[in-house]
C-alpha cells in the first residue's frame, strides 16, 4: 500500500490516530487559510516599508520596481483566492491548500528578487534596515503559516535564501563575515520556531479530533453511535433532497438510502449461559462483521444493546441488493469466539426500509426517522415470524402489526 503524501503537516501520526489524518489536514487547511486572509492584509504596510527603506534608493533600476510591483500583484492574488474560496466555503479542501502554497511560494519569489536587486545598490545602514524588515516579515510568517512547515518553507526560503546569497556575493565592508553568520543565525531560529509553532499546533487540533471522535464512538464495539449517526445522516439526507430539488437528472446525482436493522436472535440466552464478557465480545466481533459485509460509504452503528443499524447508501430506489442477506448468512455461519476458548452460534434478525418511501416524493424536511420506524416494524415481523430472516417493510405493507415497542425480544 502507497503511504499517503503529508501535504500539509510532515509530522508522522501514531497507528492509532492514522484515521484522523484526513479530517486533522482539513482542520489544519482550514486555519491556514483564515490566518492567511489576515496576513495578506498586514504585508502591504510591509512592503510599503521595505520600499522605504530600500527600494526608493534603488528605483532607478527597472529589475527593483518590477519586483516590488510584482510583489503587491502577487500579495493581492492570494487575498483574493482566499477571499474566493472563503465564499464557496472551500477553506478546507485540498484546492485550497495547493493555491495557497503555490500563490505563497510565488510571493516568497518576489520577495528574494526584491533583495537581490535592491541590497547591492544600498549602503550598510540601509541594508541592515531592509533585513530587520525581512525578517521581521518571516517572523510573523511563523505564526500565520504554522499549520504547514511545508507551506512556511516554499515562502521562506526563497528570500531568506536571497537574502543569504547576497549577502556573501555583496558583502559589506567590515562585515563581510558577521552579517552572513547572522542571516543563518536567523534562518535556523525561524525554523526551530516553525517545528515548535507548528507542533503545539497540530497537537492540540488533534487533541480535540480525539475528544470528539471518542464522544461519537461506542467504546465497546467501536462503531458510531446514534449521537454520530444523527449527524450523518442530517446531512446525507440534506444532500439527496438537494440533489432532487434541482431540475434534469445528473449521473452523479444520489439515489436512495436502505435503513438496516440488525438484531441478535436470543441474546439474553448468550448473557445469562455464559457471561456479560462474552456477551460483549460478541457484540464486539458481529460490529467486525458488519463492517466486512458492508461497503466504506455506508453507515454502520450500534443502535443499541444488542441491535445495529447500517445505512446502505446510493441504493437503486425500489430495486433489491443482497447486503442485508448476506450479512444473516455471515453471522448464521460465523464462529464467535467467547472469553476461555469457547464459541458459540448465532443468528440475526434484520428489518430493511428504503429512503425516501417508495413512490413518494421527498420535499424539504423529509423525515429519515419513518423510515427508521418502518425497518424496525420489519424488524418485529421478522422476529415474529421465526428470527434468522430478513424482512424488506415492501412485504409487510398490507399487515396490521403491534408497534415496534411491543416487538418479541
Amino acid at each position: 500500500m502507497v503511504p499517503r503524501p503529508r501535504l500539509v503537516s510532515p509530522i508522522p501520526l501514531l497507528p492509532d490516530d492514522e484515521p484522523l489524518r484526513a479530517e486533522l489536514d482539513a482542520q489544519l487547511t482550514h486555519e491556514l487559510c483564515k490566518r492567511g486572509l489576515g496576513s495578506a492584509v498586514a504585508l502591504l504596510p510591509a512592503v510599503w516599508m521595505m520600499w522605504e527603506v530600500g527600494g526608493k534608493q534603488a528605483a532607478t533600476r527597472p529589475a527593483v520596481v518590477a519586483a516590488f510591483v510584482a510583489q503587491l500583484v502577487l500579495v493581492a492574488l492570494r487575498f483574493a483566492w482566499l477571499v474566493f474560496l472563503r465564499a464557496r466555503g472551500a477553506w478546507s479542501s485540498p484546492r485550497a491548500f495547493v493555491g495557497y502554497a503555490v500563490l505563497s511560494a510565488l510571493v516568497g519569489i518576489a520577495s528574494g528578487a526584491i533583495v537581490v536587486t535592491t541590497l547591492p545598490a544600498l549602503d550598510p545602514l540601509q541594508r541592515s534596515w531592509l533585513t530587520v524588515c525581512l525578517i521581521g516579515i518571516d517572523s510573523i510568517a511563523v505564526v500565520s503559516m504554522a499549520p504547514s512547515p511545508i507551506v512556511y518553507a516554499g515562502y521562506a526560503s526563497w528570500n531568506l535564501g536571497a537574502l543569504l546569497w547576497a549577502s556573501l556575493v555583496h558583502p559589506i565592508p567590515g562585515f563581510s563575515t558577521v552579517f552572513p553568520v547572522m542571516v543563518v543565525v536567523f534562518i535556523a531560529a525561524l525554523a526551530m520556531m516553525m517545528a515548535y509553532v507548528h507542533a503545539s499546533l497540530r497537537a492540540q487540533m488533534l487533541l480535540g479530533l480525539k475528544l470528539q471522535d471518542a464522544a461519537l464512538r461506542d467504546p465497546l464495539t467501536g462503531l458510531r453511535n446514534r449521537r454520530a449517526l444523527h449527524e450523518a445522516m442530517t446531512l446525507e439526507i440534506a444532500r439527496i433532497e438537494r440533489s432532487r430539488s434541482q431540475p434534469g437528472v445528473r449521473e452523479d446525482a444520489p439515489r436512495g438510502l436502505a435503513f438496516i436493522v440488525v438484531d441478535v436472535d436470543h441474546f439474553k440466552r448468550i448473557n445469562d449461559t455464559h457471561g456479560h464478557a462474552a456477551g460483549d465480545a460478541v457484540l464486539a466481533q458481529l460490529a467486525a462483521l458488519l463492517l466486512e459485509a458492508t461497503r466504506k460509504v455506508d453507515l454502520v452503528a450500534r443502535w443499541g444493546g444488542e441491535e445495529f443499524l447500517v445505512v446502505a447508501t446510493d441504493v437503486e430506489e425500489g430495486g433489491s441488493f443482497p447486503l442485508p442477506e448476506r450479512i444473516r448468512a455471515r453471522v448464521e455461519e460465523r464462529l464467535f469466539a467467547l472469553p476461555g476458548g469457547k464459541t458459540v452460534h448465532c443468528t440475526c434478525s434484520i428489518g430493511v426500509a428504503p429512503y425516501p418511501p417508495a413512490g413518494a416524493d421527498v420535499g424539504p424536511g423529509g423525515s429519515w426517522a419513518h423510515a427508521l420506524f418502518e425497518a424496525d416494524r420489519a424488524l418485529y415481523v421478522a422476529k415474529a415470524q421465526g428470527r434468522n430472516r430478513v424482512v424488506h417493510v415492501a412485504d409487510i405493507a398490507s399487515i396490521d402489526l403491534a408497534p415496534p415497542c411491543q416487538r418479541i425480544a
